[in-house]
């Protein structure tokens, strides 16, 4: 039989006074960062104010390159627009 392991993290009630979520400081603590999406690039949200529900936590690393390819596929959507707008 093989037991799954959970991982802990210990947040602190002081932490979380400022009304933010336990779930942000645990994901703060592993490196990520609350984002959401807007024109299909990721934004960082200003954790100073209220989390949305919708937020996704993400390492900058990952959100680094999934907006270079995002901004490459508009590239590609805008090229292929002008090509049947144009010829």
């Amino acid at each position: 039989m093989i037991k799954k392991f959970e991982k802990y993290t210990t947040v602190n009630k002081s932490d979380t006074e400022n009304n933010l979520s336990a779930e942000f400081h645990v994901n703060k603590k592993e490196g990520k960062s609350p984002y959401i999406k807007e024109d299909g690039l990721y934004v960082i949200v200003d954790d100073t104010k209220t989390i949305p529900k919708k937020a996704e936590y993400l390492k900058p690393k990952q959100v680094a390159k999934y907006n270079k390819i995002a901004i490459e596929i508009k590239d590609l959507q805008e090229k292929q627009n002008y090509i049947l707008a144009n010829d």
